[in-house]
């Protein structure tokens, strides 16, 4: 086909077939199309501007009806659309014999000049019509030497300007897929529902469908755009689930609350069908009565419900139709393969499952048979009459899908053992290699070219690209200060935290407990930072060890408000699960990209810990636990995705300010109530002022109808002492706080300046952002202040969150040092702020130095976002004065010094959270003090104490009356774990504290190993062996190992000295008691063999002196796995006591053997401590 497009002005004069015209003053464009397999010439002229055509056509083989001027006759709009409503309906109908368009206009009662009149009535643009034969008429235009070449599909459309070339080639890049189209379909009908949603509430509903339920990658854009097949196969793909538990897809949402509605809902109603249930509801007739499922699936497809087709056949159980794949091949079966030798029992079940016909689960395993394996190797089954083996019937079947299985096997072992040839097509093509290198090579000699220089202009304004990026653990302790903190916790946190510790202990074990759901809450002054930053160090420490990689995370820290992640050196729960700061129901998932990255960062993920929980409403809880599905992909509906979390804080403390808290019930999705236990802490810990804390846990609870102690109010009120400070000032509503803050401006800083907002918004004709003549009237999501008034000295506030890791978060205050203009305008570029904590900024300070006279400044620059829906900007410092502060803005903040104003208090919880801001009373000055200010909701204890209490673990020995209690321990390093030891063993004096691996030298000061109200006794590893055994010679020579023994002031005992031993023990007799303990410790080196014969002379010896000895210590030598030890130790008359686990890694190495008489009893405890990668043992010995 060929086709020209001229563009003809004034008068022209057109003559086609000898037929002549002549058109005046018009823009005309001339189409002129050729038809080599048509027996006619067609032309068109088409008058744009007052959109009437002028046709003209010359046919050489047939009369042409449509060669004549259209006259200027009156047709109204609607009777043209009429007309061409009765052309489309005719030429439509099944029953419409006309053979010519003649036929056809006179059928409808029109011509040929009528319907080019409504024709071009009705039209809206400029159209190319064909005059086409009526047998033609469903034929796309096409060109038969094109057709030739291309042999597809052709569909040539005419394009007559410029506006129709853009919008065919958009149409296609952007051309609509069903599925979205339908979602978009069902969005707007959604929407349509309510009456008050207006057009504006109805495109966002739609665009918000559209932008979060199908994100392109880069290649399927790419597929697109080339028009490429995206998915493209020969046969068909089918997986068939194995296994007990197969996850299975539920019915849609709605369908399950109409069933639950309607009492329909049961355990099997809620699942989709799948194609198990079709196979076992298959018909009961050949040939699908001896029919696996792998054939079934693999030679029948299914038929949908709205689906026409014949000989489709109908399942039993309303389980739907099914269809023999008639036009294509069997599909291919894919299922899971297990490993014979690893997983037996799933392998023997998967295979029964595919390749064996039953109707039931029992008929895989018959009553007879307790295995798997067995029914396939010794199960018989009737087949056509005659009775086979279930071994032959599957390999069989098996045989029809696992074509060369066996090569396929082979090959696959060698690639895993040899590895995939990387340079294959090298050695293949040496010829096209080395040009590929030649190519290279001329690359890198050829010169750079400079980079287009780009305006920085605010729409194009690029942002800076990292490289590369480092994320700094900012809670590793080192070991030093982790043993501190985890060595001043309390009796009350020691159970939770041992609690946790052993749950990550299990884990580590490879026991997989469930996850748990804590809620830890407490008054101010308990310590519940403290407890989470223990439980974080202890949670890390060992959850490390089951992590796919070093620096993996499986405990993360979090807070809702910058200012309380900074504290505890945590992220903010938006930025680190990117979750916008809009959060609103249903639940937005997140794209494939950010969604990727979290899954790199969180795979590894075992416990979120989530301070300031009060300010946490529903929804964003529920968006926690829709991030935390996305991310550890389970298949089931697991709250948090099996992830554990641990939610640290006080509902007495200010409520979300948007949302409900979350111990208010009825909220559309309630992940809290039902689904966390509590732990409260009520033990007051804070060192400065523990008189305080305790007015302010009384302030904390005190109800509106019950009046405050006299003597708080008496306390309280002495600090209303009337004096002027510049400390920050707390006042509850945002009026009170710009007042104070203008009237100290104005009175601190005679030169402050205003900074205006640059506020920026689209040119409709350029497309590109401008500067606004004044600010926008309404701004949306953005904490950006129109006008800022700020001067050197002035207290400022950070009002947005910029780099958390850095300090620089919402809430922190500093005093501004300097104010940087731009050199070619008076517009402020920079403000320097000198933060009151010199950690806030650090790394900002380091990649821009500030000079030199404000060194200790941070540079704050301007911040842009998005103020409106139609793409405002503006630009602005994130500051804001910060002499005084609204309650709501300082939650989480502690200051050494506050004035506290109680005036115009208008919610529950407010006057407690602004008065425990300080640290100490005396740092305290209240204004206005009302103590009707001070009152909590009343609703939040009773919705506490409902909460289920989570199970502590009981850290505490069993006492007994008329016992003897020894403590034994495995301390690796008594020097630096001293202090541990010593608060683990004295809280309950024991009269005996053993201690294995002390790692001393022969010579060791007193003060390194005293324990007050102890005598200790050594025996370090260099003088245990006297032997001239080699082994024992190069173990005497090695560092570590040695025992030791601490004994009460008050206990009569003796420490016996037997020579030759040749073991590292300390033998110690209890006179009074007649008992003898021997501590002991055998290195893993010991040979076992060599070990028992010196510990057959000790035992020997030691019958002599005592009828109750006892053998205690790490031997290095675990029962769990073995009984030699236990058993050799029988024969000598021993008998071991511990039956637990006494290390971290689930081993049993610490023992305790007894041979005594009927004079004692003894019981042992395993008790749990955080300094050693042991487990502590208590021993009791009990006289009968």
């Amino acid at each position: 086909m060929t086709m020209n497009l001229l563009k003809l002005s004034q008068q022209f004069k057109c003559t086609v077939g000898g037929i002549q015209k002549r058109v005046e003053s018009a823009t005309v464009y001339v189409v002129l199309i050729f038809h080599d397999h048509l027996p006619r010439k067609l032309l068109f002229l088409e008058k744009q501007k007052k959109r009437n055509q002028l046709k003209l056509c010359s046919c050489s083989a047939v009369p042409c009806t449509c060669c004549c001027e259209v006259s200027n006759k009156v047709m109204s709009k609607e009777q043209a659309t009429k007309i061409l409503a009765m052309v489309k309906s005719a030429i439509s109908t099944d029953t419409n014999t006309c053979s010519t368009v003649s036929e056809l206009f006179a059928s409808i009662g029109i011509n040929q000049e009528m319907f080019e009149l409504a024709y071009n009535i009705a039209g809206r643009k400029t159209q190319v019509v064909l005059k086409r034969e009526i047998t033609d008429l469903w034929v796309n235009p096409y060109n038969k030497n094109l057709l030739k070449a291309w042999n597809a599909n052709m569909d040539i459309q005419y394009i007559v300007d410029a506006y129709a070339c853009i919008v065919y080639i958009i149409s296609y890049i952007s051309k609509a897929e069903k599925e979205m189209g339908l979602l978009l379909s069902a969005a707007h009908r959604e929407a349509s529902k309510h009456n008050n949603v207006d057009v504006k509430g109805t495109l966002q509903k739609l665009g918000s469908v559209y932008l979060h339920n199908r994100d392109v990658g880069a290649q399927e854009a790419v597929y697109r755009l080339t028009n490429m097949h995206l998915k493209e196969a020969s046969r068909k793909v089918e997986y068939i689930p194995t296994g007990d538990h197969c996850v299975r897809l539920s019915l849609p949402l709605k369908v399950l609350q109409q069933k639950a509605q309607s009492n329909e809902l049961t355990e099997k109603a809620m699942w989709m069908t799948n194609h198990v249930d079709r196979y076992k509801a298959r018909p009961e007739r050949e040939p699908f009565q001896n029919m696996c499922i792998a054939l079934f699936v693999s030679q029948y497809r299914v038929v949908g419900r709205t689906e026409k087709c014949a000989e489709k056949i109908q399942l039993q159980n309303n389980a739907g139709f099914v269809k023999k794949r008639t036009r294509s091949k069997p599909a291919i079966v894919r299922y899971a393969r297990f490993s014979v030798d690893s997983n037996p029992e799933k392998y023997y079940q998967s295979v029964l499952q595919l390749f064996f016909p039953y109707r039931c689960e029992n008929d895989l395993k018959p009553a007879d048979f307790p295995t798997f394996e067995l029914f396939y190797h010794n199960g018989q089954y009737e087949l056509n009459g005659a009775v086979q083996y279930v071994k032959n019937v599957v390999d069989a079947n098996k045989q029809v899908f696992e074509k060369d299985d066996e090569i396929l096997s082979q090959v696959q072992h060698v690639v895993v053992d040899n590895g995939s040839l990387e340079d294959a097509w090298c050695e293949m093509c040496p010829e096209q290699e080395s040009e590929r290198l030649e190519c290279q090579e001329e690359k890198t000699q050829r010169p750079v070219e400079p980079e287009e220089h780009i305006d920085q202009i605010p729409d194009l304004s690029i942002p800076s690209v990292k490289k590369h990026s480092f994320e700094p653990n900012l809670n590793v302790l080192c070991r030093s200060d982790a043993l501190n903190l985890l060595r001043s916790l309390n009796s009350e946190q020691k159970d939770i935290f041992y609690q946790v510790r052993q749950w990550c202990i299990e884990k580590v074990r490879g026991k997989q407990p469930e996850p748990f759901h804590l809620f830890i809450t407490g008054g101010a002054g308990t310590g519940k930072t403290h407890l989470i930053r223990s439980i974080h160090y202890e949670a890390t420490r060992l959850l490390s060890q089951v992590s796919s990689a070093p620096d993996k995370l499986s405990v993360l820290l979090t807070a809702p408000t910058g200012i309380a992640a900074f504290n505890l050196g945590a992220g903010t729960i938006h930025s680190t699960f990117s979750i916008g700061t809009d959060v609103k129901l249903p639940y937005t998932p997140l794209g494939e990209e950010k969604l990727n990255t979290l899954r790199v960062l969180f795979s590894d993920l075992h416990i979120l810990i989530i301070d300031e929980i009060s300010m946490v409403d529903h929804s964003l809880l529920a968006y926690i636990h829709g991030r935390l599905r996305q991310i550890k992909q389970t298949g089931d509906y697991s709250p948090f995705g099996k992830v554990s979390i641990i939610a640290v804080g006080d509902f007495f403390q200010l409520p979300p300010v948007k949302g409900k808290p979350l111990y208010l019930e009825n909220a559309p999705l309630d992940l809290w109530n039902g689904m966390f236990s509590k732990s409260e802490l009520t033990t007051i810990v804070r060192q400065k002022d523990s008189a305080f804390a305790e007015i302010l846990n009384r302030l904390r609870t005190h109800h509106r109808s019950t009046p405050l102690s006299l003597q708080d109010v008496k306390t309280l009120k002495q600090r209303e002492t009337g004096e002027t400070t510049s400390a920050l000032h707390i006042f509850a509503t945002n009026a009170q706080v710009e007042e104070h803050n203008v009237r100290q401006i104005i009175a601190s800083c005679p030169e402050h300046i205003c900074v205006e907002a640059q506020d920026y918004e689209k040119n409709r004709q350029t497309g590109k952002m401008q500067l606004k003549n004044g600010h926008f009237s309404k701004v949306f999501n953005s904490c950006l202040p129109e006008k800022l008034l700020i001067g050197e000295g002035a207290r400022v506030m950070l009002i947005k969150n910029i780099d958390v890791t850095d300090g620089l978060v919402n809430g922190v205050c500093g005093t501004v040092t300097d104010i940087a203009h731009d050199k070619n305008s008076t517009l402020v570029k920079t403000v320097f702020v000198q933060f009151d904590d010199q950690k806030v900024g650090q790394n900002s300070r380091k990649r821009t130095p500030p000079p030199r006279h404000i060194i200790h400044s941070t540079p704050i620059n301007l911040e842009e976002e998005r103020v409106n829906s139609k793409g405002g900007l503006r630009r602005q410092f994130p500051l804001k004065l910060a002499w005084a502060c609204t309650v709501h803005k300082v939650q989480g903040l502690t200051v050494k010094q506050a004035v506290v104003s109680l005036k115009k208090i208008f919610s529950p919880g407010q006057a407690y959270v602004a008065l425990s801001r300080v640290e100490t009373l005396s740092g305290l000055i209240i204004q206005d003090f009302a103590d009707k200010a001070i009152y909590c909701r009343s609703n939040i204890q009773e919705c506490i104490n409902n909460m289920a209490q989570f199970s502590l673990y009981n850290v505490s020995p069993i006492k007994t009356q008329n016992s003897f209690s020894v403590f034994l321990m495995n301390v690796q390093g008594l020097n630096c774990h001293l202090l541990d030891l010593t608060a683990s063993a004295q809280s309950f004096s024991y009269p005996c504290i053993a201690v294995t691996e002390t790692w001393l030298p022969a010579n060791v000061s007193g003060d390194s190993t005293h324990i007050e109200g102890y005598q200790f006794h050594s025996a370090p590893r260099c003088l245990a062996y006297s032997s001239e055994n080699p082994l024992l010679k190069s173990i005497q020579q090695q560092q570590h190992g040695g025992v030791g023994i601490y004994c009460k002031d008050n206990i009569d005992y003796t420490i016996l000295d037997i020579s030759g031993v040749n073991i590292e023990c300390m033998i110690c007799q209890f006179n009074q008691l007649e008992i003898i303990i021997v501590v002991i410790y055998r290195p893993p080196q010991y040979c076992l063999s060599l070990f028992k014969k010196y510990i057959t002379q000790l035992c020997n010896t030691l019958c002599n002196l005592s009828d109750n000895i006892f053998l205690i210590g790490d031997w290095n030598h675990d029962e769990l796995k073995t009984h030699a030890m236990s058993m050799f130790m029988e024969n000598l008359g021993y008998s071991q006591c511990v039956t637990e686990c006494t290390t971290e890694n689930g081993t049993l190495i610490d023992h305790v053997y007894k041979k005594m008489t009927s004079k004692y009893t003894i019981n042992t405890q395993v008790m749990p401590v955080y300094f050693s990668s042991h487990e502590a043992i208590h021993c009791t010995f009990s006289q009968t």
